[in-house]
């Protein structure tokens, strides 16, 4: 199976194909999983069982089948997913993915809606905002017990702010779980419209 840590002229992750995707192993699978989902281990071998797919858009129809259906993912299974997503506002980009990272900085690649580049900001009124994403990450996981997850979809920090600050105050556990295992397909769908080559499936 192709390499899916290989990278391509543009520093993201290369898609293995279809035929390789559907005859891997379970760690080569999870691997390429994981650059739709993050770490979310539990959500790629769920979907191993359901191979073969005839196409990439399918799987991520899977996916998403399995993230609304109650009988097939536990509240703990759920949360793992989410939790697989970084804090939006991580001060240690470093840590994040290559897609992570490209999309809490102006957005992938590519894709629509994407800043070619990062917005000018006063050094202090980054800190500052950073320091509030900080304690709205920490507000949000007492009260949910799982981390904010937002599409960001090229968004800027300053443009979310009053989107988490409205989740937080005046959402419920269910609405807002519900709200980030809807979101985790838009994450998946945008990455793999930036990554899926034209001639495959």
């Amino acid at each position: 199976m192709g390499d899916v840590a290989t990278s391509t002229a543009a520093g993201l992750p290369r898609l293995p194909a279809l035929d390789e995707l559907n005859t891997s192993t379970l760690s080569e699978f999870r691997a390429a999983m994981n650059v739709f989902f993050e770490s979310a281990d539990v959500l790629g071998d769920r979907l191993y069982r359901c191979r073969p797919f005839t196409s990439y858009p399918a799987v991520l129809q899977a996916a998403d089948g399995l993230l609304r259906n109650a009988a097939a993912l536990s509240d703990a299974e759920r949360v793992a997913v989410i939790n697989a997503h970084p804090r939006l506002g991580s001060r240690d980009l470093e840590q994040l993915s290559v897609l992570s990272r490209a999309e809490q900085s102006g957005g992938l690649p590519g894709a629509p809606g994407a800043r070619t580049e990062p917005e000018p900001r006063e050094v202090g009124t980054k800190r500052a905002l950073l320091e509030t994403f900080a304690q709205l990450n920490r507000a949000y996981e007492e009260k949910y017990g799982f981390r904010f997850l937002i599409f960001v979809d090229g968004r800027s920090k300053e443009e979310l702010l009053p989107v988490f600050q409205d989740r937080l105050h005046n959402s419920s556990r269910e609405k807002e779980m519900e709200t980030a295992l809807h979101d985790t397909i838009h994450i998946a769908g945008s990455r793999l419209r930036v990554l899926l080559p034209a001639d495959q499936p």
